[in-house]
């Protein structure tokens, strides 16, 4: 252990001058080997930029629009470290109206191959690339036809508090119809258009107004930019009719008797829809083949109510009856 702090003692530094020259030469010798190994080259993934120009003309874009690709390029170190140090990425222009493309039903599909172009990469990348391999071997855009199309307009909307007594119709908005143009391939798809989701907290009166349509990819213009919509809105209430039982199937032998000879309904339904509703728009009735001589009652059926009630309730449920011979005249 002595021999060793003997030997090191020899090798390091004994006054304050002799660090300073020691640090120096540290720092030197630390900044050249940096130097050395960042000359070397090394291979690593880089980001290129795209900007396409020239699109043709009375054509729309359809589906994504790739704004970056990524390369993995052999260069050296230096010039590395400094395009990753850089605010923009590397810059590709790719001419459209130079550029092949294939018809696919009716979407133009332009493709520009990487491969085919490592010189226009590598003067964007502005410095000396010694290889260059591609992630992705293709970079695509599609491109339809303009067109104009009549679409139906519907409006797109939820209630949050859907109160229990009240009730609303079907949106009516107007025009019914609106002129949009888009790509052709998306319209032949297409034929309706909404509005934005509206989320209106309740409805509690006749909802009237303008909502803006919702232009949606694909479509580039609308010749018209709202709609009206209408909803109308009423109350729902209780009402009881008073209706008297029918007795089916009874032979001309007999007579039946009932006790009550009618039933009280109960429903409930818009006010509006009320006036449309009376006591001959529901049949409480019995079947004498039901009748069982060793019962007193009778359950009553309900064989006809509208559709615009709710909650419908028949009292009393069952009846008592009398059987007897019909008089003879």
């Amino acid at each position: 252990m002595r021999i060793s702090k003997h030997i090191l003692s020899d090798f390091l530094p004994k006054d304050k001058k002799q660090w300073t020259v020691f640090i120096w030469c540290l720092f030197i010798s630390s900044l050249l080997w940096t130097l050395l190994k960042f000359s070397e080259e090394r291979e690593e993934e880089v980001l290129i930029e795209v900007e396409f120009i020239n699109p043709p003309k009375n054509q729309l874009l359809v589906g994504k629009e790739i704004a970056r690709f990524p390369v993995n390029i052999k260069a050296q170190g230096f010039d590395l470290i400094l395009k990753g140090f850089a605010s923009d990425y590397p810059l590709v222009k790719i001419d459209l109206s130079k550029t092949s493309f294939f018809k696919k039903g009716d979407v133009n599909i332009y493709y520009w191959l990487p491969k085919k172009n490592e010189a226009q990469i590598s003067k964007a990348f502005g410095a000396y690339v010694t290889r260059m391999l591609f992630p992705i071997d293709t970079v695509k855009l599609a491109f339809s036809p303009l067109a104009t199309k009549e679409l139906f307009t519907k409006f797109k909307f939820s209630v949050a508090n859907n109160k229990e007594y009240f009730s609303f119709g079907k949106a009516i908005t107007f025009p019914k119809l609106v002129k949009v143009r888009g790509a052709k391939s998306v319209l032949n798809n297409v034929d309706t258009i909404y509005t934005e989701l509206i989320k209106l907290e309740s409805l509690e009166s006749n909802l009237e107004n303008d909502y803006a349509i919702k232009r949606t990819p694909g479509i580039d213009s609308l010749f018209t930019d709202s709609i009206r919509v209408f909803i109308g809105v009423e109350s729902i209430k209780k009402f009881t009719f008073e209706v008297p039982i029918e007795i089916r199937n009874k032979p001309d032998s007999l007579e039946v008797k009932l006790f009550p000879n009618e039933v009280k309904i109960s429903f409930v339904c818009g006010t509006n829809k009320f006036l449309e509703t009376s006591p001959r728009s529901f049949q409480p009735y019995i079947d004498f083949k039901d009748i069982d001589a060793s019962f007193k009652k009778i359950s009553i059926s309900l064989d006809k109510q509208p559709n615009q009630v709710k909650e419908v309730k028949v009292e009393p449920y069952s009846v008592e009856y009398i059987l007897r011979t019909a008089s003879l005249k």
